[in-house]
């Protein structure tokens, strides 16, 4: 019995001195630590593209542009939201178009399959305003409207666009420029007048029914640009619709964005009347209405932004 406590007290005593050893060898080389996991993407920023405000900084113009552009070509974004989106847009393109900085900042931070997309439209929307070579420092007599319903319109332009083989995206882009796709009714200063701004003696000739009806107008122009030759020179086509190389370089650019991607549309229907003064662009909207003209200071002072700019210089 003496001799089995004693080994029992050896193997006790042993079995100790290994775990202690075995700890001792863990303690020395404790296990790896993982790498902490990178951190979370920010959020995408929150956009409201009622907010009309359009800050001079290319961190901020940037993503807000993005939501604009992503949310109009969104087929789950119905039309109505996609023409909210397509004012912001309109008045971002407007800043970058006067200010070449912000947009060569703007167009670099655009992911790369909307940066031709953002350098067509500031072509169109840059060019355009070269058309406009005087300001004024007063408001036009002109009333402006709500344009007709998105789908109503498009209709007209395929059904005349198909009749005199114009594409549709070139009569949606004259209407666009010429009146904001009919919310402009006016006379202009040369006499031209309905949503496709016709002169008295081109519609005579090539115009059927009512020049301010917004079906009889834009069948009249597709009739007159095939008459000028639009399937065999579609620039000398749009130069005798109006006598001006900025005008057709807007009229293609504007269209070009509408044939890579047809939902583009939506956001030019939702475009407003801004007219160039001597203060800045002025946003006239639906429910505009005068038969003379207006004093500046009279239509901004109870309204000031976002229709009436705080400084002059904006297109």
């Amino acid at each position: 019995m003496g001799y089995d406590s004693d080994m029992v007290m050896i193997a006790a005593l042993l079995s100790a001195c290994f775990l202690v050893g075995s700890d001792t060898a863990t303690e020395a080389s404790p296990p790896a630590v993982p790498a902490p996991a990178p951190p979370a993407p920010p959020p995408a920023p929150s956009v409201d593209p009622l907010d009309l405000r359009v800050a001079h900084d290319p961190d901020v113009v940037a993503p807000r542009l993005v939501a604009a552009e992503r949310a109009i070509r969104d087929p789950a974004v119905d039309d109505a939201t996609a023409a909210k989106w397509g004012h912001l847009q309109q008045r971002i393109y407007r800043a970058m178009a006067a200010d070449d900085a912000l947009a060569a900042k703007v167009t670099s931070r655009m992911p790369p399959e909307l940066q031709d997309i953002v350098r067509r439209n500031l072509v169109g929307t840059g060019t355009i305003a070269k058309t406009v070579t005087t300001l004024r420092s007063d408001l036009p007599d002109w009333r402006i409207v709500e344009s007709r319903p998105q789908s109503e319109l498009l209709s007209y332009y395929k059904a005349a666009g198909e009749e005199y083989g114009v594409p549709w995206t070139a009569l949606a882009s004259i209407n666009l420029n010429e009146t904001r796709m009919g919310k402009l009714r006016g006379t202009s200063h040369v006499g031209a007048a309905g949503p496709m701004q016709f002169m008295p003696a081109t519609w005579a000739s090539y115009g059927t029914g009512d020049v301010t009806d917004d079906h009889d107008a834009i069948f009249g122009a597709a009739n007159y640009l095939a008459k000028m030759g639009w399937a065999r020179d579609p620039r000398k086509a749009i130069w005798a619709y109006n006598h001006s190389t900025h005008y057709i370089d807007a009229i293609q650019a504007f269209a070009s964005v509408m044939d890579e991607d047809p939902l583009a549309y939506r956001g030019y229907w939702g475009w407003q009347v801004y007219y160039r003064t001597v203060k800045g662009s002025i946003w006239l909207e639906p429910g505009y209405e005068s038969t003379e003209r207006v004093a500046i200071d009279a239509y901004c002072g109870p309204r000031g932004e976002p229709h009436c700019p705080p400084s002059p210089g904006d297109l």
